[in-house]
């Protein structure tokens, strides 16, 4: 078996530039291997369990020490997502990527897989049996999991998920391999579908309320304790670099505030732009995905493109 890189990522089953209906959907199933074992997919942190610790989806330490120190008895190789569908992602986030976090037993241990030899099947069976047998770490579950024999079934759970304001399902061969590929994601492709993610984007509007400018991180490279090199975001050394970092914005169907950072063309070019001509683009309004099962936000907000006067209703 091939050395540990990297946990293996997902391909996407549907494009992420339109808004799938139930019929692409279906058509998109249609074209997959049967059975398949579909899965919740979990909002949360990516996280696999080492000898020095938890480790990211880009094998850096994961910060929290309150949660370290809980997956201490969890068995090297198990892949899992921190997280709790009760809690919003931006505060998963914020409590995993804290050192210190008065709200740290809330994030659970979700179990995705193992990094063992074996098909899928035999992995998931491996995961049971620690469960029920070994099993030593408070609030560790392996996720939420269905058989599907054909391409109804994958459809009627995934629009079960979405129903209970879940982001999507993840989609795995029964006899798929935990690969480790040369590549720097090592992310399976829809041709293998070994590993698939089936989320549905999502159109809406916002308005522009504030501007977050662009920092430059200068803190010293450090290694940590898994040989990754890491580096401190102390504020003092987080320089201004005088263009746009981040956009505050308004949903203005949902009337919820959020923060957008990515969009299509959102490039330097367009960044500087904005940050020099910030009354210029001061309520204006903007097209913009994202993606379901957000609690409280969208979900991974990307920039489509501004509103012409001309094209927006008042």
């Amino acid at each position: 078996m091939k050395q540990f890189k990297r946990p293996l990522l997902a391909a996407s089953l549907l494009p992420s530039d339109t808004e799938s209906t139930n019929e692409q959907i279906m058509e998109a199933l249609r074209k997959l291997h049967y059975p398949k074992i579909a899965s919740w997919k979990e909002d949360g942190i990516r996280a696999t369990k080492w000898t020095a610790g938890l480790a990211s989806r880009t094998m850096l330490r994961i910060p929290n020490r309150s949660i370290q120190e809980r997956a201490k008895l969890i068995p090297n190789g198990h892949d899992m997502e921190l997280g709790n569908r009760a809690v919003p992602y931006n505060k998963i986030e914020s409590i995993v990527m804290s050192e210190e976090h008065k709200d740290s037993d809330l994030i659970n241990f979700l179990l995705l897989d193992i990094y063992m030899d074996g098909p899928y099947h035999k992995r998931l069976e491996a995961m049971e049996s620690y469960m029920m047998d070994w099993c030593r770490t408070p609030k560790t579950y392996i996720v939420d999991y269905k058989w599907c024999i054909n391409p109804q079934e994958l459809m009627d759970y995934f629009l079960y998920v979405e129903s209970l304001e879940g982001e999507g399902i993840c989609i795995r061969r029964p006899d798929g391999l935990y690969i480790q590929k040369d590549t720097k994601d090592n992310r399976s492709t829809l041709d293998e579908e070994t590993l698939l993610k089936l989320t549905r984007w999502k159109n809406s509007e916002c308005i522009v309320e504030g501007f977050i400018e662009q920092t430059e991180n200068t803190n010293g490279i450090k290694y940590n304790a898994i040989g990754r090199m890491n580096r401190s975001k102390c504020k003092d050394l987080m320089i201004p670099k005088n263009t746009l970092g981040t956009l505050l914005v308004r949903d203005i169907h949902t009337n919820v505030q959020f923060e957008i950072s990515t969009g299509i063309g959102l490039n330097f070019t367009l960044r500087k732009e904005i940050w020099m001509n910030k009354p210029k683009y001061m309520s204006t309004v903007w097209m913009y995905k994202y993606k379901g099962g957000g609690k409280n936000k969208p979900r991974s907000p990307i920039l489509k493109g501004q509103r012409k006067e001309i094209d927006i209703i008042v």
